[in-house]
């Protein structure tokens, strides 16, 4: 029994060897800041889809815009200023509308 719980044991620990070997650890990616208000008013949005080809954003009262994308694979767009106000906004990633998963009062 205690030859097969060491022999079990090496196995174990050679197999997890070789999984982070296989699999290296990556970092989670950082939390995105969306939208962000700048001192001059105009505001950034952000939206990470590396996967997406076209990322817009649609806002209330507004023709949807395109967003560019970085190496990252995060978009984004900034506005001229605004006026303070309440703003409804969603993303637009392949055709599909969502909503800014960066934002808890969304």
């Amino acid at each position: 029994m205690n030859s097969t719980f060491r022999f079990l044991w090496g196995l174990l620990l050679a197999v997890t060897s070789l999984a982070s070997l296989v699999q290296p650890q990556t970092a989670p990616p950082a939390r995105l800041v969306s939208p962000e208000v700048h001192p001059d008013q105009s505001v950034t949005f952000r939206f990470r889809a590396p996967n997406a080809k076209e990322v817009l954003l649609g806002r209330e009262g507004t023709k949807p815009v395109p967003l560019e994308k970085d190496d990252q694979g995060v978009w984004s767009l900034t506005t001229a200023p605004l006026e303070p106000d309440y703003y409804g906004y969603a993303f637009i990633a392949d055709g599909v509308r969502l909503m800014d998963p960066s934002n808890p009062l969304q």
